[in-house]
């Protein structure tokens, strides 16, 4: 219901209300003037009575005719209309008033009753009714005073002749009963206004409760959202440090100090298994007697330490095979609500990121290790064994020249110096991670040119061969190709016994294929059958390595000779054009 529509229905029932207390107070002058005449009756002589001029009707007519007014006037409230019944009784007692006071003339006591419809006006309808029927009243009085002055004498009847033998009698009872009207309804105002200054009085301290509540609430809600903001800001911190490289043995004793402090408890542990990691205060980081079963739950529990017994909360997390244990000690812990659980459980939460964290990155660790040896033994192979491999090569071949040829001694010395030269350079490659120093200075068809240019074996034959625009590829995957090439020509010097080695680049639209191609005895038909499970041919499984690094794929098979091909996709696709050199 709307403010409008309950106002209106109490003003509709307190109207009623008026309306009900005020008939009583119009029917007092009926009342007098009935008991006045009975009483009358009883002390005069009968003769007297009969001595009054007769009127139309009957006293039982007036009588009958007020019950059904009055009725009227109940019927009407009662179905909700006070208003018809407010104007309709104040325009009863205006035109009896008035009625009486025209038949009676100035000089009567009849004008002194305008008081009364003129009080009903104001109390039944409003003020301004009770200003019209003043001015009404004035005007008839003055009319009534005009037409005594002017002759004429509005009166059509004389007096009763008891009001001449009597008239102390019937001045007293009339005024009596005009105190008695007035003071009737200035007593119904006064109560009405009374009622309505108590309502203004409880309604003021409603308020005045109201704004107590409202501002006892505020301030609880103020304290809550700073409670809030400083909790959120301790988890933000908390959070950011474990964005950061920071060590655990920070994270975790700061998690462990904002606990404490976040939740008021007495003590805080963060364990793993039964090792506590941190605590605080920091006396009880070594605590011994904090033992807790395996829970699989947060539960509220009782446990004890070398500072006596505690209530604590105990909040579980299982990370992989071990459990993390967060637990909040002290008599907080009773008066902890859902928030305080909530903010519990986020603190335990970060404690696990941070040790997942810490775990990932031991494992990150490992990892690069064991790349970083996988790597280096790999180029070590790569480039160290097989530049020795062909420096002991070209040193039997000097030997053998010794003997039999001393004139081609100083070629093979040579070539020896310098492929121990490039071996050493590509030893302080590998230690420094660096690319190969045939694509420092050359792009990577010009360095598969250069190492057919210097084969190992002075008999070997290597052919290349560019099918395709010549492309910027990669350093990963120029650096893989390379050192895939020089593999398969170092297999060739010492595994194929092979005359002549043809090696193809080409460069297609999506991907660059490398063909590497021997007229030797081929490969051993337990590398081709189990070419995803070699384990005994480091060379191979470095070639494998690479090429599965940089996404591509490779295949070993024997063509009247071996024949090794790899295929790598573009990596980025979009690749820049070069010139050939």
């Amino acid at each position: 219901m709307s403010n409008k529509l309950k106002i209106d229905r109490e003003q509709t029932q307190w109207r009623s209300s008026t309306i009900l207390r005020s008939l009583p107070i119009m029917l007092i002058p009926i009342a007098v003037a009935i008991i006045s005449v009975l009483w009358l009756r009883m002390k005069l002589p009968a003769e007297q009575f009969n001595q009054q001029p007769q009127r139309d009707g009957t006293p039982i007519t007036a009588i009958v005719v007020i019950i059904m007014f009055v009725s009227a006037l109940i019927i009407f409230v009662r179905l909700g209309r006070p208003t018809i019944s407010a104007f309709a009784l104040v325009g009863f007692w205006t035109l009896i008033t008035t009625s009486l006071a025209v038949r009676s003339g100035i000089t009567s006591f009849f004008p002194a009753l305008l008081v009364l419809p003129i009080c009903a006006a104001g109390l039944l309808i409003d003020r301004s009714a009770s200003i019209g029927l003043a001015v009404l009243a004035s005007l008839l009085v003055t009319s009534l005073a005009w037409a005594k002055l002017q002759g004429y004498d509005l009166a059509r009847q004389a007096p009763p002749s008891v009001f001449n033998r009597y008239p102390w009698l019937v001045s007293t009872v009339f005024w009596i009963t005009l105190f008695w009207m007035v003071a009737s309804m200035t007593w119904l105002l006064a109560g009405n206004l009374q009622r309505a200054l108590q309502q203004s009085r409880a309604h003021a301290q409603d308020l005045e409760q109201l704004r107590s509540q409202l501002e006892q609430r505020v301030q609880a809600q103020t304290a809550e959202l700073a409670q809030r903001t400083h909790r959120a800001e301790a988890l933000y911190n908390i959070s950011s440090a474990l964005a950061l490289p920071a060590d655990i043995t920070q994270i975790l004793p700061l998690i462990a100090e904002q606990a404490h402090q976040l939740l008021h408890v007495d003590y805080t542990w963060i364990m793993l298994n039964h090792q506590c990691l941190a605590a605080y205060p920091h006396a009880a980081a070594h605590e011994p007697n904090v033992q807790i079963e395996p829970i699989p739950a947060t539960k509220v529990m009782s446990i004890s330490s070398k500072f006596g017994e505690h209530t604590a909360l105990v909040l579980p997390f299982q990370l992989e095979h071990d459990q993390v244990l967060l637990i909040l000690a002290g008599a907080a812990i009773a008066q902890a609500n859902a928030d305080d659980r909530a903010l519990a459980e986020g603190l335990r939460d970060q404690a696990v990121v941070a040790l997942n964290n810490q775990r990932l990155l031991a494992q990150v660790r490992d990892k690069a290790m064991l790349e970083e040896r996988t790597r280096l033994a790999r180029d070590i192979h790569d480039t160290l064994a097989q530049g020795l491999t062909g420096i002991v090569i070209q040193l039997g071949a000097t030997q053998r020249a010794l003997v039999y040829s001393p004139s081609e001694s100083s070629t093979h010395l040579a070539l020896a110096s310098r492929m121990a030269r490039e071996a050493l350079a590509e030893a302080r490659a590998s230690v420094w991670n660096l690319r190969a120093p045939l694509l420092d200075a050359h792009s990577l068809t010009k360095a598969i040119q250069e190492l057919a240019a210097h084969p190992m074996r002075p008999d070997l034959q290597v052919d290349v061969q560019i099918d395709g625009q010549a492309l910027r590829l990669d350093l990963h995957d120029e650096t893989a190709l390379l050192r895939i090439t020089q593999e398969a020509l170092a297999n060739v010097v010492k595994h194929s016994k092979a005359e002549h080695v043809s090696i193809q680049l080409i460069y297609g639209a999506s991907s660059v294929e490398l063909l590497i191609h021997d007229n030797g005895t081929g490969f051993d038909q337990t590398i081709l059958t189990n070419q995803m499970q070699m384990t005994n041919h480091f060379g191979l499984i470095g070639m494998r390595e690479r090429v599965a690094q940089i996404g591509g794929s490779l295949e070993l098979s024997n063509q009247q000779g071996a024949v090794v091909h790899v295929q790598i996709p573009y990596n980025p696709p979009q690749t820049v054009l070069v010139e050939m050199e």
